[in-house]
């Protein structure tokens, strides 16, 4: 929901701030990554982006403030681009020999296809189930994965091949 505010006041906080958090994510966490090593720093990274859709619901149940909102928008994402620096270094050690380039470029368009999908679907789920519990839905969905990120051999593609 819009949460009472404007689209001048969406605009500003989504668009002009959330940009610039995602943008200022994508390079914190690629200088995380350099530093921790993509192994230590996966896992946790996939827990603060499904941890951040719990923040939604708590704005989405809540009468926030202007600047708790804009707080809330703001870390989401940063967040989000902190998840879409892991995902592109995880696509890219998927991706070996003289094709990675465009082994890269079909594993992101599949992606990029479910993300599509699920979005077209979410509206209605949004609307049957109210912002909360869909922000809620949304979080106990990603859990699997954060499972998953336990259990995914993270080691580069070249480094597996030679084990």
């Amino acid at each position: 929901s819009s949460l009472g505010l404007d689209t001048a006041a969406r605009g500003v906080v989504n668009g002009t701030f959330g940009t610039a958090a995602s943008i200022g994510g994508s390079l914190l966490g690629g200088i995380v990554i350099a530093k921790l090593g993509f192994k230590r720093a996966f896992f946790p990274i996939t827990v603060m982006q499904a941890a951040a859709l719990l923040m939604y619901a708590g704005l989405a149940a809540s009468q926030p403030s202007l600047p708790v909102i804009a707080v809330v928008v703001v870390l989401e994402q940063l967040i989000a681009g902190i998840g879409t620096a892991a995902f592109t270094v995880f696509l890219l050690r998927l991706c070996h020999g003289p094709q990675k380039a465009s082994h890269f470029a079909l594993a992101s368009s599949l992606m990029s296809i479910a993300v599509t999908a699920a979005g077209a679907s979410s509206g209605f789920l949004y609307v049957a189930l109210g912002s909360t519990w869909f922000f809620v839905l949304a979080f106990v969905v990603a859990l699997p994965g954060v499972v998953l990120a336990l259990l995914v051999d993270v080691r580069p593609t070249a480094a597996i091949e030679k084990s």
